[in-house]
């Protein structure tokens, strides 16, 4: 699956080794190496990506969520190189460290690094990260397991998220929430805050899964679901929302800094409402951290701690 020079895989070969088809494909070319447990890929960023649409208007960045599937994709690569591609339904259980140095803009070359080791328990460890022209752009420690458990898990009791906010407070609709989110289709990852208290620094949102929104999903054996690396940004949109209704939020956006640690429990698939609990902890300055957990049908999904920055609107 190689050139004739026995050295890149290109776009038909990363294909055909990935076992998910998604909404990005985020690999251009991939050097496996020698021994499998370091692979370095690339990737062109041009001006046309369907996510700079959304991701800002105005002020294309590659969102940070995107990044991290680039690493989970260089991974994958690397582990089905050498292990074969019949292992099973590749799933993120957990994410560490993981750190956005610089905004990654059109016109940019990213190369991407993977080191990987298998753990005790099978799982696999990867130590991943991006820089453009020898700049750190961002890193993680993902944490993959690879057969077919949480792909074959039954999808949670469907329940009304009504219940999951506060019966005196209106829900806060989607024109208002695009007031204040600068995130626009096809990035939006909300679609409705059913309680917020700005006082109590907390917020319960909403994200509906449904098999008609192409750019949120990807599949598996034909079965889609929302990717492990895009509930961050469903997470921290909601925080965003936080943020940016604050007086130290005029006139800015808000960057995803960090990505303290996240685990996951299980996929979710269309038909499924999430419920994310957002709960902003501190706000010093020009940064924030916030922890919270998505849940759907009242079964926890995923859960994690992650940090923004304010940045002035260009």
């Amino acid at each position: 699956m190689r050139d004739d020079d026995g050295s890149v895989l290109r776009t038909a070969d990363i294909r055909r080794l990935l076992p998910t088809s998604g909404p990005y494909l985020l690999l251009d070319s991939v050097d496996p190496g020698e021994s499998g447990h370091t692979v370095r890929g690339y990737k062109n960023i041009a001006a046309g990506e369907a996510f700079f649409a959304g991701h800002f208007p105005g002020q294309p960045v590659m969102p940070g969520v995107l990044q991290v599937e680039a690493m989970f994709q260089l991974a994958q690569i690397g582990i089905f190189h050498r292990h074969g591609a019949a292992m099973g339904f590749p799933f993120i259980t957990q994410l560490r460290k993981t750190k956005f140095r610089r905004p990654i803009t059109p016109g940019d070359r990213l190369t991407i690094t993977a080191d990987i080791d298998t753990a005790d328990d099978g799982t696999f460890r990867c130590r991943a990260a991006i820089s453009v022209d020898g700049e750190a752009a961002s890193e993680a420690d993902i944490r993959i397991q690879i057969d077919d458990t949480h792909i074959n898990q039954p999808a949670p009791q469907l329940t009304s998220t009504q219940m999951a906010g506060n019966g005196d407070a209106e829900p806060i609709a989607f024109d208002q929430i695009l007031g204040r989110i600068p995130h626009r289709y096809p990035f939006v990852m909300i679609d409705r805050i059913l309680c917020y208290q700005r006082d109590d620094s907390r917020l319960t949102a909403m994200k509906n899964v449904t098999a008609n929104e192409a750019y949120a999903l990807a599949a598996y054996r034909d079965q889609p679901y929302l990717p492990q690396s895009l509930q961050p940004e469903i997470f921290a949109q909601a925080g965003c929302f936080h943020l940016l209704s604050l007086p130290e939020g005029n006139g800015k956006n808000i960057f995803f800094m960090s990505i303290d640690e996240a685990t996951f429990h299980r996929i979710a698939i269309p038909g499924e409402q999430l419920v994310i609990s957002s709960h902003t902890t501190a706000v010093r300055g020009r940064f924030g951290k916030a922890f919270g957990k998505i849940h759907s049908g009242g079964v926890l999904v995923s859960e994690m701690v992650i940090k923004f920055a304010y940045v002035d609107k260009t």
